[in-house]
């Protein structure tokens, strides 16, 4: 699809409203990569740190779940 179809398609998610459509993982140069700076995208680069779980986090979120489960049995 051209570019202004493309921009059209992003008008309708807008109107439905999507604030954010995010066209990561192509490479660049990549299609999407030109495309997005033909509509004057900034091309950025996004790190995400994560690292496992503790243990006493892992059993707060158990513990919710189950809170959350038997609130719903009750109702």
């Amino acid at each position: 699809a051209n570019p202004f179809l493309r921009w059209r398609s992003f008008t309708a998610l807008a109107g439905l409203g999507y604030h954010t459509n995010d066209l990561t993982g192509a490479p660049y140069p990549h299609e999407l990569s030109r495309f997005k700076g033909q509509l004057g995208g900034t091309l950025l680069i996004n790190w995400r740190i994560s690292r496992t779980p503790t243990f006493a986090f892992r059993l707060r979120r158990k513990a919710f779940r189950l809170v959350r489960q038997f609130g719903r049995r009750i109702r």
